[in-house]
C-alpha cells in the first residue's frame, strides 16, 4: 500500500524535546536507561531550558494541554523551523483547546517554538541524527507487516483515510500510543518500547505492535462514528460516570472489543476470549461490544460501514443493568469500625440464585463476615470486616465469565 508510512517525525521530535524540560514527565526517558539519542539531547537542548518556548509549554501543561495535545497542535504544520499551519485545525483539536482554555497561549507558543528551532538549530540536530531514525524505521518494517493490520481496520470499518503515518517517537519512552487525525491522514505515534546498547526500541513482541497498529488505526475511524452519534453517545455517560473521561472509556472498550474480533477471526474464540479476560478490567461492557460486532459482520449488505451498524450498538449498551448505587460509595473515606456491609442497588431485578463479588488490582479485597444476601430483587448486601487505614476494591458481576446475577 503506498500511503503507508514508518518514519520519524521532526514536529513530534521537537514536541518531545520542549515538553520533556516541563514538569509533564509521564513519557520521560530515565537517566538510568543509556539512551545515546537522548543523550545527544539532553547536551544539546539543556541549556534551552530557560527559553519562551520551554515556559510557555510549562503553562499549557499547566491548563491540561499535554498528552497527545501538543502533538495535535504541531502536526497540523509544517515541519520546523518554519512550522507554518498547513491545515485547518481538527474539531477534536479545537475542542481541546477551548477545554483547556488555552485560545490565547496557542500563538505565542508556537511562534516561541519557532524562535527555539531557530535558535537551537533543530533542524541541524534533526538531519545529523538521521542514521539513528533510519535504523529504528528500517527494524520495524522488517519485523512486521503493518499493511494487513491496516487492510483489515479498513474491511472492517468499511472506510479508508487517505495516508497512514506510523510514527515512531524517538523522544517519548514507556510504550504509550497516540492517534492524531489531521484532516483525511492518521497520524500512530508510537513510544520507544525499550532500550537495549543504547538504543532505542519499538517492537518488544511482533503480535502485541500489530494489535497496537489495530487499535491505533481504529481510533481514527471509530471518532468518526462517535461524533455522528454524538447526542446518543451522551446518554451513555452513566456506564463510566466513575471513571473521569468516560468518552475515552467507552471508546478504548469499543477498540479492545475490536481487537478481541481481530484475535478471534485470526486465531479463534478462546484465544479472543483469553485476550478479552485479560486485559478488560474496568472496560466491562467491552464483552458486550463484541457480541454485536458479530451480527454486524453477518448483516454486511445491509450496513456497509461501522458508522451505519454504530447505533446498534448503543442500543444494546443501554440494556445492559447497572450499578446504581453502592454504600459506601465509590472513593468514600469511611470509618472502618463503622461499616460492617457493602451494599450495591443495580438498575432492575437481578438473579438471587449466585453471586460473584470478584477482586481487583484498584485495591484490597474485603474480609467477609457471612454470605452476600438480597433485601430485595435489586439490592445485594455483602458483610465485611475493614481495617483501618485501607484501600479496598471490587468488582460486582466482572463479565464475560462472572455474570451470575
Amino acid at each position: 500500500m503506498q500511503n503507508i508510512f514508518i518514519e520519524a517525525n521532526p514536529n513530534v521530535e521537537l514536541i518531545s524535546i520542549v515538553y520533556s524540560m516541563t514538569s509533564f514527565d509521564y513519557w520521560r526517558i530515565p537517566d538510568y536507561a543509556g539512551y545515546t539519542y537522548w543523550n545527544d539531547v539532553k547536551e544539546e537542548f539543556s541549556q534551552y531550558d530557560d527559553h519562551p518556548a520551554v515556559k510557555n509549554a510549562q503553562k499549557l501543561v499547566d491548563q491540561g494541554f499535554a498528552w497527545d495535545a501538543p502533538y495535535n497542535l504541531i502536526l497540523h504544520h509544517s515541519y520546523p523551523p518554519e512550522l507554518q499551519k498547513t491545515e485547518e485545525y481538527s474539531n477534536q483539536l479545537v475542542e481541546r483547546i477551548e477545554k483547556s482554555g488555552v485560545d490565547w497561549l496557542i500563538d505565542d507558543f508556537l511562534n516561541s517554538l519557532r524562535d527555539f528551532a531557530y535558535e537551537s538549530e533543530f533542524e541541524e540536530f534533526y538531519t545529523n541524527h538521521n542514521s539513528v531514525y533510519t535504523q529504528s524505521t528500517e527494524e520495524v518494517k522488517s519485523k512486521t507487516n503493518v499493511n494487513d493490520q491496516i487492510t483489515w481496520a479498513e474491511h472492517f470499518y468499511g472506510d479508508k483515510a487517505e495516508e497512514y503515518h506510523i510514527v515512531l517517537a524517538h523522544g517519548l519512552y514507556g510504550g504509550s500510543r497516540i492517534t492524531i487525525p489531521v484532516d483525511d491522514k492518521v497520524y500512530m505515534i508510537l513510544s520507544v518500547s525499550d532500550i537495549k546498547n543504547g538504543k532505542p526500541v519499538f517492537i518488544t513482541d511482533v503480535d502485541s505492535f500489530n494489535l497496537t497498529i489495530l487499535g491505533l488505526a481504529s481510533y481514527y475511524f471509530l471518532d468518526k462514528c462517535v461524533e455522528e452519534n454524538k447526542n446518543d453517545v451522551e446518554g451513555l455517560s452513566y456506564l463510566y460516570a466513575d471513571y473521569g473521561n468516560w468518552v475515552k472509556n467507552l471508546k478504548d472498550s469499543y477498540i479492545l472489543a475490536f481487537l478481541a474480533y481481530s484475535i478471534e477471526d485470526y486465531s479463534g474464540f478462546k484465544n479472543a476470549e483469553n485476550f478479552l479476560n485479560s486485559r478488560m478490567d474496568y472496560l466491562y461492557i467491552a464483552p458486550k461490544i463484541w457480541e454485536t460486532y458479530h451480527e454486524y459482520e453477518s448483516n454486511r449488505d445491509k450496513y456497509p460501514d461501522f458508522c451505519s451498524f454504530f447505533p446498534e450498538t448503543i442500543k444494546a449498551l443501554k440494556d445492559i443493568p447497572y450499578v446504581v448505587s453502592t454504600y459506601p460509595q465509590k472513593g468514600a473515606i469511611v470509618d472502618a469500625n463503622e461499616v460492617s456491609e457493602i451494599v450495591v442497588t443495580f438498575s432492575e431485578p437481578v438473579s438471587q440464585n449466585s453471586y460473584a463479588f470478584v477482586t481487583s488490582k484498584n485495591g484490597e479485597y474485603p474480609e467477609t463476615t457471612g454470605k452476600p444476601y438480597f433485601i430485595n430483587s435489586t439490592t445485594v448486601v455483602l458483610p465485611v470486616k475493614l481495617k483501618p487505614s485501607t484501600n479496598y476494591a471490587l468488582f460486582i458481576n466482572l463479565p464475560p465469565k462472572l455474570c451470575w446475577f
